[in-house]
């Protein structure tokens, strides 16, 4: 495999990237070699060949890379995006005398000094890559600096490349997080029911078998909804339309509200419906602090506005407290006060339109 190909190899493949340095030493006969993908300034990814952990650890431990003459001689030689052989720039006498070789190589015992290798500007940062032989070693010849200059295209499209990745799978967890941290259930379903994403809430309530379950990986309802379901995915996954569904549970329970609607929006996948499901009982944990921060409730008319969200009557809660109807009345009239609302109706639908996300606490 030529070196072209390890570096495509290294595209998708941690190890293959890791390895590559050790490539790039071979197609040049060095002896090690370093291979850094930097970014605002920080590395992102270090990888060598023939150095040892604790020179590793030391080097970017210890910043290491301000004291590395090659960085000066690319800047003040205009050698960005080529390939430079240090023997040009500076002499080996005076190489060995510098602070990059004593206070980092000599400490390891190490004779490092011959350097050939380039600095690849990329979109996010740049690419340093350094290859290396004795200090004792003969220099470089012209056919391997040929060998380099073919590669550094391909470097550079791999680093920008991965950059992408590491960015889309960054965008990936942090919709994932979104997602597992609504109170909803969410899943996203193909046509025939078939699961390729359910948050955490989705995942709880199909593990519940109650009334919605997951079998080989397909949603599944269990009465005479079936048949409407299967016609709602088919419709939504084609983008023509959906439904909205009740789902009786077996343990007799209030029923879910599910509702099954085309996935539409930018990046949405084809061929995949978005199934939402509500649980009457589930409480939203975060409702008693967002009333209170949101409309200056006290932590009685807090808690008298979230019994009423979940269905009590003011009667019921007066005796749930212990405490006069009169008292809970007066309450329930502050509560409607400081959210403008003129009756419980328009509280209930003030309540019911508030964010909710899933408790992690537990």
């Amino acid at each position: 495999m030529g070196i072209v190909e390890h570096i495509y190899e290294a595209l998708l493949d941690d190890e293959a990237l890791d390895a590559l340095p050790r490539h790039l030493a071979e197609a040049v006969g060095a002896r090690s070699a370093t291979l850094q993908t930097i970014v605002g300034g920080a590395p992102v990814h270090v990888a060598t060949h023939y150095f040892s952990a604790p020179m590793n650890a030391f080097y970017v431990a210890n910043d290491v890379i301000a004291l590395d003459p090659w960085i000066p001689i690319v800047k003040d030689h205009g050698l960005l995006n080529r390939v430079a052989d240090a023997d040009d720039y500076i002499s080996r006498d005076d190489f060995r005398r510098g602070a990059f070789y004593n206070e980092f190589f000599r400490l390891f015992g190490d004779d490092t000094g011959v350097s050939l290798g380039a600095v690849i500007e990329t979109r996010d940062g740049f690419v340093g890559l350094g290859l290396h032989r004795a200090l004792s070693a003969p220099g470089y010849a012209p056919e391997d600096r040929a060998t380099l200059e073919t590669a550094l295209p391909h470097l550079r499209r791999l680093a920008e490349t991965r950059a992408r990745l590491r960015k889309a799978d960054a965008a990936e967890r942090d919709i994932r997080a979104v997602l597992h941290g609504q109170s909803s259930a969410i899943l996203l379903v193909n046509a025939q029911g078939r699961v390729g994403f359910a948050n955490l809430a989705a995942e709880g309530l199909l593990a519940s078998r109650d009334g919605l379950e997951s079998s080989s990986g397909t949603i599944r309802i269990s009465h005479a909804l079936a048949d409407r379901l299967s016609r709602a995915l088919a419709s939504a996954a084609t983008g023509k339309g959906g439904d909205a569904l009740l789902v009786v549970r077996p343990s007799g329970r209030p029923a879910y509200r599910l509702v099954v609607t085309p996935h539409r929006g930018p990046g949405a996948l084809p061929g995949q419906a978005l199934v939402i499901i509500e649980d009457p009982e589930q409480a939203d944990p975060g409702l008693a602090q967002n009333l209170r921060r949101l409309f200056g409730l006290s932590p009685a008319e807090a808690d008298l506005a979230v019994r009423l969200a979940e269905g009590w009557s003011l009667p019921e809660i007066a005796d749930m407290r212990a405490v006069q109807p009169s008292t809970v009345r007066s309450q329930m009239n502050a509560v409607l006060a400081k959210t403008g609302s003129r009756r419980q109706t328009e509280l209930a639908t003030l309540l019911a339109r508030l964010p909710r996300v899933r408790d992690f606490r537990d």
